[in-house]
């Protein structure tokens, strides 16, 4: 991992997108303390704090389904099947004007309670502006929300929308996008095992 050496407006800069990335995990985070919680253990419950998510995991995504959508002969799940812990690799490509793009991979439990989902957030590594970060010591993250056509809507001072769970050749896969407060719009790919 590089040592953040860059020069002092850009580090400012990306500093600033960076904060406004997690300043949404954060607040995700506050919402829900507090509150208790009777998480449904899925099929997949604990493979997030096993086994770590790698970029190359995430070929199918960004050489095919990120261009043309999900390919034929998937069966889609439903929200029995789609309980239960995810790798992840989330995109935010350059916008407004700022050139910088922000990779991270992460762990996702996605339950339900009685009255709401809740995705959890666990943060593993992120690359931004081609520099490389360990976030495994980042604390878990909150999001809460609902289920949402063939998907679920989950926000916690950033919205996440996941409108794609389908299974192909035995394993699970799921796509959407994620809205952080200052407006940048990134890309979410889930996959298990």
């Amino acid at each position: 991992m590089l040592k953040r050496s860059v020069k002092s407006e850009d580090f400012n800069r990306i500093t600033r997108r960076f904060k406004a990335m997690l300043f949404a995990v954060i607040i995700a985070s506050v919402s829900i303390i507090g509150s208790s919680m009777a998480f449904a253990a899925g099929t997949y419950s604990n493979l997030s704090y096993t086994e770590r998510p790698t970029k190359s995991e995430f070929s199918w995504w960004y050489n095919g389904v990120l261009q043309n959508g999900a390919p034929s002969g998937v069966r889609w799940l439903d929200s029995s099947e789609y309980q239960g812990s995810w790798k992840g690799y989330v995109l935010f490509p350059p916008q407004f004007g700022d050139t910088t793009t922000v990779e991270e991979l992460v762990n996702i439990n996605i339950a339900f309670t009685s009255q709401q989902v809740v995705l959890t957030w666990d943060p593993y590594y992120s690359r931004i502006g081609g520099q490389d970060y360990d976030d495994q010591y980042m604390d878990d993250s909150f999001f809460t929300g609902y289920e949402w056509g063939a998907g679920i809507y989950v926000t916690g001072g950033g919205n996440i929308t996941i409108d794609e769970f389908y299974e192909l050749n035995d394993v699970q896969y799921a796509t959407g996008t994620m809205v952080v407060p200052s407006g940048e719009t990134g890309y979410v790919a889930l996959m298990r095992p």
